[in-house]
């Protein structure tokens, strides 16, 4: 019985301690992925990525466009596919291109 209540006191305390509260650190407030998430948005979001999402959006275009009979099912949903990407990655630059404007990608609160 004695045995019982001692694993039951030391259960509590290994339960209840408050220094393996692991999700308090990171100092500042800040999550432990928003340093790479906010590299990988700025990579998506830079020139070098425009200039591949063109690249990808003529390529499948003109993919699709002309060899559009001859091509697999598969392939074409590839080639939609690429084009899709393509698209959501150079969005940005492309409507700031085509507007004038560009869009707002917020990060954070």
């Amino acid at each position: 019985m004695k045995n019982k209540w001692i694993f039951v006191l030391l259960l509590a305390l290994v339960l209840f301690d408050a220094s393996s509260a692991f999700a308090a650190m990171g100092g500042s407030g800040s999550l432990p992925y928003e340093g790479w998430l906010s590299t990988v948005v700025s990579s998506i979001s830079g020139p070098v990525a425009y200039g591949i999402s063109l690249l990808g959006i003529i390529g499948a275009g003109a993919a699709l466009a002309l060899g559009g009979q001859e091509m697999s099912q598969f392939i074409k949903s590839l080639l939609y596919l690429v084009l899709v990407m393509a698209l959501v990655i150079g969005a940005k630059e492309i409507l700031s291109n085509v507007m004038g404007k560009s869009a707002l990608i917020v990060i954070g609160g």
